[in-house]
């Protein structure tokens, strides 16, 4: 949130150090990042509660030995989960972080990606060594809904993911990549280029039904009266502070 006082003509000769002046005496107290850290922690200042369970069908045509030994694995599971959870601060690194792009963008959305270094030369993921290793492989970032986004299919009404790719640097590539679920109900990612060649193709795998991004949206709580909110405090702070100098 900039100055908002009256300010001399753009290109005029009072321009230049009328700016110079406002960097120097410029006062600001950011208030929109106090409201929406103390609601993202009204929403997640507590661990939720969640556990790994089967169908109660499931159950029943198993015998007891089986089912013993399905909660054996659920267990192990469980404490792989746990201890990603914690060493990753999934509530800290992730859910936060969203939930506050929620709160000043209406939407957010969250990739899944395992990073190419632990890509076989054919393009195909390396196996893991145990499920722990293979949660630590799991990255996430947050991205605004300029970059990605899940969309529905209007002939089929199926949900499909888009992830847009800005190069860092003038040897990167700009791409996308489209994920979708097949009629074989595995997920599959396409990465192309935007004249729509194929750059690399991932082998599908089983995720359930879900994609590789997950679009969360909330009612927008940094609106526009709460943007001009905290411009006028900054004048008034940066006014103030004019005064007394």
């Amino acid at each position: 949130a900039g100055y908002i006082g009256i300010m001399p003509p753009r290109g005029s000769d009072e321009w230049r150090p009328t700016v110079e002046w406002l960097e120097r005496i410029f006062a600001s107290s950011n208030q929109i990042a106090a409201v929406v850290n103390r609601h993202v922690d009204g929403i997640l200042g507590r661990e939720p509660d969640w556990n790994l369970i089967r169908a109660q069908s499931v159950r029943d045509r198993q015998t007891d030995d089986q089912n013993e030994e399905d909660d054996t694995v659920a267990q192990q599971a469980i404490d792989a989960l746990v201890d990603w959870w914690n060493d990753r601060d999934v509530i800290g690194n992730i859910l936060k972080p969203c939930m506050a792009k929620c709160l000043t963008e209406k939407r957010a959305v969250i990739r899944a990606f395992v990073p190419p270094g632990y890509l076989e030369a054919n393009g195909t993921l390396s196996r893991a060594g145990n499920l722990r290793a293979g949660l630590d492989r799991l990255q996430f970032e947050i991205l605004s809904v300029r970059d990605a986004g899940v969309f529905e299919d209007q002939d089929t009404r199926q949900k499909f993911g888009v992830y847009y790719y800005r190069p860092t640097d003038a040897n990167e590539q700009a791409y996308y990549e489209l994920c979708f679920v097949n009629d074989a109900g595995l997920t599959e990612l396409i990465r192309v280029t935007d004249r729509g060649s194929i750059l690399f193709e991932a082998d599908p795998i089983d995720l359930n039904g879900n994609l590789y991004l997950y679009e969360v949206e909330t009612d927008l709580l940094i609106t526009e009266p709460v943007r001009s909110l905290q411009r006028s405090i900054n004048y008034a702070l940066t006014t103030m502070n004019k005064n007394l100098n």
